[in-house]
């Protein structure tokens, strides 16, 4: 399904995604590519694969949803299916799912592997081994098990790779909610490259890189990881 407007309980997937995008935004994911409703007790087992064709093009790519932005969430979800994606402009990618804004993800969890690279001329690249992205959100409860692949290629480029979260960010403009991390985990390997002049990689077993303000500042409780964790040009957090 491409997008969803209705919650979704104890749905399923079961094919394997392949797509070839020609829009400017991209959402791809095992179950939904842009979910606007609340996803409960469901899974998708294919592997998900994505590219987009040409141009200033962004993808978001996730082995259940590609793009979540219900402020219920997911609850109790999983994929276990591998996904693979590539872009030449921004690419969000993750195990479960590859951006999720201003919603919560509860009891949930990923365990495929996760590869997402920019061709040249990317601008950013985040990948998590099960969220991509996390924009003024929750997680509570979560586990990711492989592994993490994430590469970028162009001037000034930016590759932000987490065994758990790629990025976890709190923006100061309005309005200005703390992103938080419970009781969770990562077990996978993590590996974070950029190639080109002033590119930088950065590489956690649990996150990528995290970006808070003094106003609302984010929080990690109760989580671990015990992943390897490669990165090039180095940038790494254990």
């Amino acid at each position: 399904m491409g997008a969803n407007t209705g919650i979704f309980t104890s749905s399923y997937a079961t094919g394997n995604v392949t797509v070839t995008a020609d829009d400017a935004f991209a959402m791809v994911g095992g179950l939904v590519g842009n979910s606007k409703q609340a996803i409960k007790s469901s899974r998708a087992t294919g592997n998900v694969n994505a590219t987009t064709s040409s141009g200033e093009m962004s993808l978001r790519i996730g082995g259940l949803v590609g793009l979540e932005e219900a402020p219920e969430g997911i609850t109790s979800s999983r994929a276990t299916g591998n996904v693979v994606g590539n872009a030449d402009h921004r690419i969000y990618f993750g195990g479960l799912v590859g951006d999720l804004r201003d919603g919560t993800v509860t009891s949930s969890y990923a365990t495929g592997n996760v590869t997402g690279s920019g061709t040249s001329g990317v601008e950013r690249v985040f990948g998590g081994g099960l969220l991509g992205y996390m924009l003024r959100t929750t997680l509570n409860g979560g586990y990711a098990t492989g592994t993490v692949t994430g590469s970028a290629t162009g001037t000034n480029s930016r590759s932000y790779t987490g065994g758990l979260v790629g990025f976890l960010a709190t923006i100061a403009t309005p309005p200005s909610v703390a992103s938080t991390i419970n009781s969770a985990y990562a077990i996978g390997d993590v590996s974070s490259s950029a190639t080109g002049t002033t590119s930088r990689a950065y590489a956690g077993a649990l996150i990528g890189a995290f970006a808070s303000n003094t106003t609302n500042v984010s929080s990690i409780n109760a989580t671990y990881a015990i992943g390897n964790v490669t990165a090039r040009p180095r940038r790494m957090w254990h």
